[in-house]
């Protein structure tokens, strides 16, 4: 081989350069598309997750005859919060959702004749739950601690990113306070609630269930521990901006016109009481029928308000999604 056909043998610089940028646009276009295939893989983990949870509302309507309650609460109770009357057990609907999630051994552990937060649940109300978590929450490792006044130590509570339609007007927050909301809350889940399909005029299909809090404050599948406040951007007990009631933790309310204004999905300013997603363009709910929707950013609060009150009739005719 002579001289010059050896060197012909290796890349010059040009050809260097030229893979190199080759190589560079590559990447360039690589990465953008394998960041959108994973937002989009994201979005439809989560959009499941909140099918297993309507087929699961739906499995225990078949069996009670009603959607579980919002959260459950001895009202009478001596050790209820005066504010809001709230009281022991505090477990959410979430928790009655387990055997239907195929979670039976985590539901028989608990005893609902004790409060949620008591020693014997820890365990339990501490556990991360795939099917109640959003893959799209950043903040989806962190989990709500929560300590009341006469706590001791504060209770580490397993993280959710999905709450229950409790209405239009928070409940909690009517004046003066009662122990009964079944008058005041107009969703199908609050405190102490017992409504079944027959009991939502508009029909199943237009009203919300539940909706997807992927961002904001945190939220818990387990319960909610009375005298306490879900805050923004943190959980904490001592009052303060961005703060409201313990329900917070595991209900929403659409809000009126009369009582400070509608708090569409991802509307700004964020409140902690209004449904959020990390998710483009809008945020899931379960209907009534188990059906899962994406409602958009800019759906109109009017409709809005409407999807979140069983006794609206003109929801149906509204439903301009």
């Amino acid at each position: 081989m002579t001289k010059r056909e050896s060197s012909r043998c290796g890349f010059t610089l040009l050809e260097c350069v030229i893979v190199l940028i080759v190589l560079v646009l590559a990447v360039a276009l690589f990465l953008p598309a394998t960041r959108t295939a994973r937002t989009a893989s994201r979005r439809t983990q989560c959009k499941n997750n909140l099918k297993q949870i309507g087929l699961a509302l739906h499995n225990y309507h078949d069996t009670h005859g009603v959607f579980p309650p919002g959260y459950v609460s001895d009202t009478s109770h001596a050790e209820r919060s005066p504010a809001t009357f709230d009281g022991p057990s505090g477990f959410a609907w979430q928790t009655f959702l387990l055997p239907y999630l195929d979670s039976s051994p985590h539901y028989n552990r608990i005893n609902f004749n004790l409060a949620c937060w008591d020693p014997p649940h820890r365990p339990t109300i501490a556990l991360s739950l795939s099917f109640y978590l959003c893959p799209s929450g950043t903040d989806r490792e962190h989990q709500p601690t929560i300590r009341r006044r006469d706590l001791v130590e504060s209770i580490p509570f397993g993280r959710s990113h999905y709450v229950g339609n409790a209405g239009q007007a928070a409940p909690w927050w009517v004046s003066p306070p009662v122990a009964d909301w079944s008058d005041v809350a107009t969703g199908a889940l609050f405190r102490n609630s017992a409504i079944g399909i027959k009991k939502i005029p508009a029909g199943a299909a237009y009203i919300v269930l539940v909706g997807e809090a992927s961002a904001g404050a945190n939220r818990t599948w387990a319960g909610i521990i009375p005298g306490t406040q879900s805050c923004l951007p943190s959980i904490d007990v001592t009052d303060g901006s961005n703060c409201d009631a313990a329900a917070t933790y595991v209900l929403f309310t659409s809000g009126t016109k009369e009582t400070g204004g509608i708090r569409t999905p991802n509307s700004s300013p964020q409140t902690v009481n209004q449904p959020s997603s990390r998710h483009t363009g809008g945020t899931h709910v379960v209907l009534g029928d188990g059906a899962v929707r994406f409602i958009a950013d800019k759906i109109a609060p009017e409709l809005w308000a409407r999807l979140c009150d069983r006794n609206d009739p003109e929801s149906k005719q509204n439903a301009d999604w």
